[in-house]
């Protein structure tokens, strides 16, 4: 009966993790990702779904459930050890799998936030170029400003939690995650709209370009790190 508990508690992890799949896709498809490196990866992880939740293993299950019921105790533990066979076998898969749909995960998450950083720096360097030709009010100029300066915020936690779901892999991938131009971008904004409350607008713009430039190599730095190897290992 412990056997049977396992295997089932087993399935069910198998189930939750394919819920999951299918949720990573709608987000895939939501997103628009669609590098070959991705879509290799989630069509690994569809086969090995399927494989794994087989209708040979859910038969294996209700037989074992109608044995006990009769209390048929040779054929049960006939096909207990049976089922005890493969139990390590898929053990293994389902590691791997978990594996692969962390990676899918981490990349998916790190793609986001190369966009998100390259929309962010086109927009500061836009709001700089407009603050220096003197088309805004210093008031306005302020109130964009703090939306970019919002949107990096938005952008700084999602990067925490990129780094966060990169260490649970067995072995983390090299992300390019640069903290010290961060520090910098977010410090370069907020001295713009100190600048520009004190109507030094030439400062304030100068504050901008300097953001614009910070966040830009915050982006090269992450699709470099993903251009040589789509995430290569730390330590390797």
């Amino acid at each position: 009966e412990d056997v049977l508990k396992s295997k089932e508690q087993h399935n069910k992890d198998l189930e939750d993790l394919d819920k999951k799949l299918r949720d990573l896709n709608k987000e895939i498809n939501k997103q628009q990702v669609q590098d070959q490196k991705t879509l290799d990866k989630q069509k690994q992880l569809e086969d090995l779904m399927n494989k794994l939740l087989n209708e040979e293993n859910k038969e294996l299950m209700k037989e074992l459930q109608e044995l006990l019921e009769r209390l048929d105790k040779e054929k049960l533990q006939e096909q207990l050890e049976k089922l005890q066979k493969n139990q390590e076998k898929y053990q293994e898969e389902l590691s791997r799998d978990l594996e692969i749909f962390k990676q899918m995960e981490v990349e998916q998450l790190q793609n986001k936030n190369i966009e998100d950083l390259e929309k962010l720096a086109k927009a500061q360097d836009s709001l700089a170029n407009v603050n220096e030709n003197k088309e805004i009010s210093n008031e306005e100029n302020i109130e964009e400003q703090e939306k970019l300066l919002e949107e990096l915020n938005e952008i700084q936690k999602n990067l925490e939690e990129l780094d966060s779901l990169n260490s649970e892999l067995s072995k983390p991938n090299e992300l390019g995650l640069d903290k010290e131009n961060e520090e910098q971008a977010e410090e370069e904004m907020k001295n713009a709209n100190e600048n520009s409350s004190k109507g030094k607008q030439k400062q304030s713009s100068e504050n901008q370009k300097n953001a614009a430039k910070k966040l830009e190599e915050m982006k090269e730095s992450m699709e470099n790190s993903l251009a040589m190897g789509g995430g290569s290992q730390e330590g390797e």
